[in-house]
């Protein structure tokens, strides 16, 4: 399943990533369980990779077509 979305701000299609750290999420879950848990649940959003844009902001992949008609093969 591909998360790719067309971010407003970059004026381009991305890939989105989560919004939480890896290595936190490891720490919390070893030593805190219950604390990791909801770090996991409130830090679990999807955003831009280059931007940082949140994912509710992001649109439908735009793909541009190239032209067509007259003069255009």
């Amino acid at each position: 399943m591909s998360n790719m979305k067309f971010c407003p701000s970059c004026q381009r299609n991305v890939n989105t990533e989560h919004s939480w750290s890896t290595g936190a999420l490891i720490v919390l879950l070893l030593f805190a369980f219950p604390i990791g848990l909801i770090y996991l649940a409130i830090r679990w959003k999807r955003r831009c990779p280059v931007c940082h844009t949140p994912e509710k902001m992001l649109q439908a992949p735009f793909f541009q077509q190239p032209p067509q008609g007259p003069g255009y093969p």
